[in-house]
């Protein structure tokens, strides 16, 4: 089982390129390295658009509020995560929800999540943990919008 090392960047030379013409051009939140980027992903998944944040939290933020996540809600996620999913769910002044993880891959548990569930619960966030597919078809079998981060 192959994982990706966790915190540690994996940068070849050409991706060290494109970041330094980044750099160089001035615009690092903005410009046509984004611009470039917006239409190639909208492309890809088939969307009329897309749009750069520019944060983990943001995107997460900006996928709750899509979801009108709202007080009182409550958004399902694993207990090993990073601060950023706490973060979102909490600027929505939603409630957390923890579901325990798998001892082998660190991903959510699916027995505990839908142990979690309740009638307020109106998302699920599923972080994919270093490099190990959660186990996403059945998570979205559930019927409740699922963010994958």
């Amino acid at each position: 089982m192959k994982t990706i090392p966790h915190s540690r960047p994996t940068l070849d030379q050409e991706e060290t390129d494109a970041i330094a013409a980044v750099l160089a051009s001035g615009q690092v939140a903005q410009g046509r390295q984004v611009l470039r980027f917006e239409k190639t992903l909208a492309s890809l998944i088939g969307a009329g658009g897309a749009v750069a944040v520019s944060s983990g939290t943001a995107a997460l933020h900006l996928a709750l509020s899509a979801l009108d996540i709202a007080e009182g809600d409550e958004v399902v996620l694993p207990s090993f995560v990073c601060p950023a999913l706490l973060n979102a769910i909490r600027y929505c002044r939603a409630v957390p929800v923890l579901a325990d993880i798998q001892r082998e891959t660190f991903n959510i548990d699916f027995q505990d999540l839908k142990g979690r569930l309740t009638g307020k619960t109106r998302a699920i966030i599923v972080p994919h943990m270093f490099g190990l597919s959660a186990d996403i078809k059945e998570i979205v079998s559930l019927g409740i919008p699922v963010i994958e981060d």
